[in-house]
């Protein structure tokens, strides 16, 4: 979505007046690893943020929580990002939301490392590097939210 457009839909999004995290969605993303690369970023922004920028690190934060809330409803399709990409994405963005205190770790911690450790279990490395990449970001996280020790 250009800036344009993002004006269009909220006028005062870019001067940080009337934020709403409900104007932006995963499901406006063209495919379901574009909602994946976005949910990262977002969580990525918000951890390098400063809270002193209270609006805007409110309005992201919100963001990230519905739209995480959003796609663990539906337990069939969390099953099936399991199987790809998008649920090791998926699993980095939880473990680190919670690492952070956006979400709640005992709500969602369990969920961000149950994705985590099945596509450790399921990935072959020699084939697709980009998921091998992702899946040792989200490693990193599942190590952080677990204090330093391996999973079990």
């Amino acid at each position: 979505m250009d800036s344009n457009a993002i004006e269009e839909q909220n006028p005062n999004v870019l001067t940080g007046q009337e934020l709403n995290p409900n104007a932006y969605s995963w499901q406006d993303a063209a495919s379901v690893k574009d909602a994946g690369w976005y949910l990262m970023a977002l969580a990525d922004v918000i951890g390098c943020m400063s809270i002193e920028i209270y609006e805007h690190y409110r309005f992201l934060e919100e963001n990230l929580k519905r739209n995480v809330r959003q796609y663990i409803q539906d337990r069939n399709s969390l099953r099936e990002a399991g199987k790809n990409d998008f649920g090791t994405m998926l699993g980095y963005v939880i473990l680190k939301a919670c690492s952070q205190k956006n979400l709640n770790p005992e709500k969602y911690g369990e969920i961000g490392q149950e994705l985590v450790t099945e596509r450790m279990d399921a990935l072959d490395f020699v084939k697709r590097k980009e998921s091998a990449g992702l899946l040792m970001m989200a490693y990193a996280q599942l190590l952080r939210f677990k204090g330093g020790h391996m999973p079990a």
